[in-house]
């Protein structure tokens, strides 16, 4: 599907009531707004490994709205706009926030004007959306899940360990009842060389019967030296399997140290997965204040249930603010006309110099487009059409494509773009079934 993208810049100094972003009732996640960040007009460049981002609302019906948003690979804000945020025709109070953890900052507000849809009928009731609960929520549940998990897993490993003592307790038994039977061996042995000499002495009595007790005697040393063997051999394979026992009961008690520890850091992990959700939560309705008469910054203590000033200064206070427009070329300036703790600020801001524009017209053929695959955000583009620009910059400071002819809804299959020097790569997630003509604006 194809999805409406919008871009505008908020300042987190400056009040800014005069931007609007128009959309329409009951559209749900096919109009994204892609919003940069400046601190007094220098842009503030996000990191989504250090930062997260959310957006909130205030609908015209007084539901509020508090959805996670995406800080994107450039620094900026992607939002997406719910169902339940057009949920309402009228005008949407809202503005972005990023946190990382402890601190938040805040954009200017802005304004959503929500038009209605052209229709009779139930549309979508609208409600409060706080979707960053939702996401807090099943990262706290997914976290207790995974300790549950580490848990079984160390009493499976605890198991094990059990039953191989209990191998190591029976081989033990084993082998010490194999030692008792080379004792009786031994003493077999030593009755049967007595009879020997036994029948030694009576050899010179009766040769007759020499031979017969030689014999005798042969098989007696045979079965001396068979149970003898059997003996070592058994004696051999028992000393074997208590030292396999003994390893197996090891590496358990190794695997169920391992498990604890995972289960300790998935509790710690879901214990601050609900603090998050918690000061979240807490955040748009506790936001810092300064209280009456004092002149420091007091924020709200969740545990007290109350503000708790700190140290750090209001700093001073501006009345007034007045913007002035100079020539061309001139130095800006601010000159105070109140006093040192009550400003009245007035802004002497000279007007740009005229840019230089380059444009195209591009005609885009249906059998123009060849399978490939690029990711731009949550999109995935699978068909991609060259259009070569002579005279495109390598890195253009402004780029826009406008329509210009041809099949509409072909033109609304277009996704997103990449430009190189020289050459414009459009992207589709879905090729596009028709012919279209285009408008391409470089602002130098």
């Amino acid at each position: 599907m194809a999805i409406a993208r919008q871009k505008i810049t908020l300042d987190v100094y400056k009040e800014e009531y005069y931007k609007y972003v128009n959309a329409k009732q009951d559209d749900n996640i096919s109009r994204l707004l892609i919003i940069t960040l400046t601190a007094n007009d220098e842009r503030l460049k996000l990191d989504s490994d250090q930062e997260q981002a959310y957006f909130r609302a205030v609908k015209p019906d007084g539901y509020d709205i508090i959805n996670p948003a995406t800080i994107n690979k450039d620094g900026d804000i992607e939002v997406a706009l719910t169902d339940q945020v057009l949920a309402c025709p009228g005008k949407v109070e809202a503005d972005v926030a990023v946190s990382d953890g402890e601190n938040v900052l805040a954009s200017a507000t802005f304004f959503i004007q929500v038009e209605p849809i052209p229709r009779s009928g139930k549309s979508i009731v609208s409600t409060n959306e706080f979707l960053v609960l939702v996401e807090a929520t099943e990262r706290a549940e997914a976290a207790a899940r995974a300790a549950n998990k580490a848990k079984e897993d160390a009493d499976a490993a605890e198991t094990l360990r059990q039953q191989a003592e209990d191998l190591r307790q029976q081989a033990e038994e084993t082998r010490e009842q194999m030692a008792n039977e080379i004792a009786e061996a031994e003493n077999s042995r030593e009755s049967a060389e007595t009879a020997r000499a036994d029948a030694e002495r009576l050899r010179t009595e009766a040769e007759d019967h020499r031979a017969t007790a030689e014999v005798a005697r042969q098989q007696a040393e045979d079965e001396r030296a068979e149970t003898f063997a059997a003996a070592v051999e058994s004696v051999n394979n028992a000393v074997s399997d208590a030292a396999e026992a003994t390893q197996k009961a090891e590496e358990a008690a190794g695997e169920a140290d391992a498990s604890a520890g995972r289960a300790n850091a998935a509790s710690e992990a879901a214990e601050g997965a609900a603090q998050k959700a918690l000061a979240a939560a807490e955040l748009p309705y506790h936001p810092p204040q300064v209280m009456d008469g004092e002149h420091y910054w007091s924020f709200w203590d969740a545990a007290r249930g109350e503000y708790v000033q700190s140290d750090l200064p209001a700093g001073v206070w501006i009345t007034g603010v007045r913007a002035v427009t100079g020539e061309p070329g001139t130095e800006a300036s601010v000159v105070n006309e109140g006093t040192a703790m009550e400003q009245q600020l007035v802004f002497t801001i000279p007007r740009g110099q005229d840019a230089d524009i380059k444009t195209w017209a591009v005609s885009v053929p249906a059998e123009g487009w060849t399978p490939g695959e690029d990711t731009y955000g949550t999109i995935t583009g699978r068909f991609c059409a060259q259009v070569p620009l002579d005279g495109l910059s390598e890195d253009p400071k402004d780029l826009r494509i406008e329509y210009a002819g041809g099949d509409m809804t072909a033109y609304c299959t277009m996704d997103y773009w990449r430009s190189a020097a020289g050459e414009l790569t459009l992207w589709a997630v879905t090729a596009p079934g028709a012919d279209f003509e285009i408008k391409i604006v470089e602002v130098m």
